[in-house]
C-alpha cells in the first residue's frame, strides 16, 4: 500500500505509477459512469451481503472527486471518493473513502495505482485521512476504535429531558468550548454540511455532545447512522456515559433503523461489535493524538 516511508516523504510528491490494467483512470464526471461506479459499490464495497451495501446518492458522486481505473473488458477495477469533512486550524481537511477494489483486482497494485494518482492530482491539498476498515497497513494508524452498532425501534426510553436538539451553529460554538477545556482535542469543524443531526446530552455536570450523519449504507434494506461526534464533559462515569449513549443514538431514529459508532463510547452488552477501523495520514503534516473524545464530521 502506498503512504509514506518517513516524515519528510510528506513534503514531496510522489512519482506516477503505471496502471496494472493497463488503462489510465478517469473522473467521474458523467451520469453513466456515476451510475456504473454506484453499481460497483453496491456490489464489491465492503464484503456484501455480509456488510451493509454503499450507496451513495448520484449528487455526492457528481460534486466530489472520484476516480475509477477499468480493466481491458471496461469493468471498473477500482475506485476511490475524495470529499471535504471539515476544517483544521482554518485549512480543508478531505477523506479519501470508497477505496474499492474488484476482487479480481485485488493485491494487484491497483490500489497502490489509485492512491498514487489522487496524491499527484491533490498534492495541494494540505490535510487529508484515509479510514481503513478491517485489518491495518503496515503503515501505522494515528487511531484505531472498534465499531459498536444497534438497531433503533420505536418507544424511546425515559429521560428524554436530558437530551436536546443543537443546530450546526450551536455545535460549532459548543465544540469551541470543548477545545478550550482540553486544547489538545482534535476537531475538524463542519462548514457547509447539511449531512449531521447534533444532539447534547445534559445531566447535572455532565455533558455529551454528538452529531449523527448518514452513512449512505443499507443493512438488510434499513438505513445505517453514525455517530461521528463524541465530545465529552471531563470526569464522565462509565454508567453515565452508557446512559448518554443510548439515549443520544435513540435520536437517529426513525431516520436511520441502525447506528453504528465506537465501541470507546459504550460499554453495555447490547450494542453488537462490528470490525475494527483505522485512522491514518494520507497526507498531514502535524503529529496529534486522539482520545474518547474527537469529531470527524464526514
Amino acid at each position: 500500500m502506498v503512504f509514506w516511508r518517513d516524515y519528510l516523504d510528506h513534503l514531496g510528491q510522489k512519482d506516477s505509477l503505471p496502471s496494472p490494467t493497463g488503462l489510465s483512470y478517469e473522473i467521474v464526471t458523467t451520469h453513466e459512469e456515476c451510475n456504473e461506479v454506484r453499481a460497483h459499490w453496491r456490489q464489491h464495497f465492503g464484503s456484501p451481503p455480509h456488510t451493509p451495501i454503499l450507496d451513495l446518492p448520484e449528487e455526492i458522486i457528481m460534486n466530489d472527486l472520484v476516480l475509477i481505473v477499468r480493466d481491458q473488458n471496461g469493468i471498473i477495477a477500482g475506485s476511490i471518493w475524495y470529499h471535504p469533512m471539515g476544517t483544521y486550524n482554518g485549512k480543508p481537511v478531505h477523506l479519501v473513502d470508497g477505496f474499492c477494489i474488484h476482487p479480481d483486482w485485488r493485491k494487484k497494485g491497483v490500489g497502490d495505482y489509485l492512491l498514487t494518482e489522487l496524491h499527484r492530482l491533490t498534492v495541494d491539498t494540505p490535510y487529508t485521512l484515509f479510514l481503513k476498515e478491517g485489518a491495518p497497513l503496515s503503515h501505522a494508524p494515528f487511531y484505531t476504535g472498534h465499531y459498536v452498532y444497534r438497531a433503533l425501534q420505536e418507544g424511546l426510553k425515559p429521560f428524554k429531558s436530558f437530551i436536546h436538539a443543537v443546530t450546526p451553529r450551536q455545535a460549532r460554538r459548543l465544540m469551541a468550548v470543548y477545545q478550550e477545556m482540553d486544547p489538545s482535542l482534535i476537531l475538524l469543524r463542519p462548514s457547509g454540511i447539511t449531512n449531521q443531526r447534533w444532539w447534547r446530552y445534559h445531566r447535572g455536570i455532565h455533558h455529551v455532545l454528538i452529531c449523527i450523519q448518514d452513512t449512505y449504507q443499507w443493512k438488510e434494506g434499513k438505513k445505517m447512522g453514525w455517530i461521528t461526534a463524541w465530545l465529552e464533559s471531563p470526569g464522565l462515569t462509565d454508567s453515565i456515559r452508557e446512559e448518554a449513549a443510548w439515549l443520544l443514538s435513540d435520536r437517529a431514529y426513525p431516520e436511520f433503523s441502525y447506528v453504528w459508532m465506537d465501541a470507546r463510547w459504550c460499554s453495555s452488552e447490547e450494542w453488537i461489535p462490528d470490525g475494527t477501523f483505522h485512522w491514518y495520514a494520507y497526507r498531514w503534516d502535524l503529529c496529534f493524538r486522539v482520545k474518547r473524545s474527537y469529531a470527524w464530521v464526514l
